[in-house]
């Protein structure tokens, strides 16, 4: 796999592109596939030396999705409820609004999550994997935009479905009713 690596801190020019072997998930473990990502703060403060918990170098920001061994094309999945990926445990992810505050459905999502995994701790279990279940399957990218970088990650960005909880809505009243006051168990949600 080709994945940028820095190797010491300093400026941008350390962040190079390498050939590196590819990742394997042990037990416990993910192996997540990034396709596209852009550069967060924490990167920034990685790179330059300055962030308070150091990884260890050479370190390559990034990943890729592997379950049960075998990797996951997000391109094939399905979002549930803006939040999970289908046939992905455990991950939670955040997709804002495109019409609205970014975090106002970020934050949602970081509440829907939370209560997910208190409910399945109260249960007693430890994964919670959604299911796709529309006939036909949704085929309408994750994130409905006209924008040349997200037309370009089309092929890579998962899909979303027909309906609710596989449809992204940009209507934070209604997605703060479903997410609050919805039930967690909703059937589609397969908890072990």
């Amino acid at each position: 796999m080709q994945a940028v690596v820095l190797e010491q801190v300093g400026g941008p020019e350390q962040l190079v592109l390498r050939e590196l072997p590819d990742p394997t998930a042990q037990a416990g473990q993910v192996v997540v596939d990034v396709k596209a990502s852009a550069v967060n703060f924490m990167e920034v403060l990685v790179r330059r030396g300055l962030y308070p918990q150091m990884p260890e170098l050479p370190w390559v920001p990034g990943a890729e999705v592997v379950v049960d061994g075998e990797r996951v094309d997000l391109a094939r999945e399905h979002v549930y409820k803006g939040v999970m990926l289908s046939g992905v445990p455990n991950l939670g992810i955040a997709v804002g609004y495109t019409n609205a505050s970014w975090t106002l459905r970020a934050d949602l999502s970081a509440r829907w999550f939370t209560a997910l995994l208190r409910h399945l701790r109260r249960r007693g279990v430890t994964m919670a994997v959604p299911r796709y279940d529309e006939d036909p399957p949704g085929t309408r990218p994750l994130i409905d935009l006209t924008s040349g970088y997200v037309r370009r990650a089309a092929g890579v960005l998962p899909r979303q479905g027909r309906a609710y909880p596989w449809r992204v809505t940009q209507s934070y009243l209604r997605d703060a009713a479903a997410m609050r006051l919805g039930r967690l168990d909703d059937g589609r949600l397969e908890l072990s």
